[in-house]
């Protein structure tokens, strides 16, 4: 990756085929597509999101955040 653009962006379920290649590559599809339609789940409840990186049209990496309900119990004081 010399000098190319980067872009980060939500996963879309296009990109289960890539995520396999590059980034679950001992998962199978279905389970790269099982994985995309749970974080989209997760997306529209507001408890997380997933990530991917994009380099040339081909994604190269993800990331996952989630909202962890229990952290709320412990506020810092």
């Amino acid at each position: 990756m010399n000098n190319e653009m980067i872009t980060i962006r939500p996963v879309e379920r296009k990109d289960a085929a890539d995520l396999l290649e590059n980034c679950f590559s001992m998962s199978t599809l279905e389970g790269v597509q099982e994985r995309i339609e749970n974080t989209i789940q997760m997306l529209e409840e507001g408890t997380g999101v997933r990530f991917v990186a994009e380099v040339d049209g081909i994604v190269v990496g993800t990331v996952m955040l989630k909202r962890w309900k229990w952290r709320n119990f412990y506020p810092a004081k």
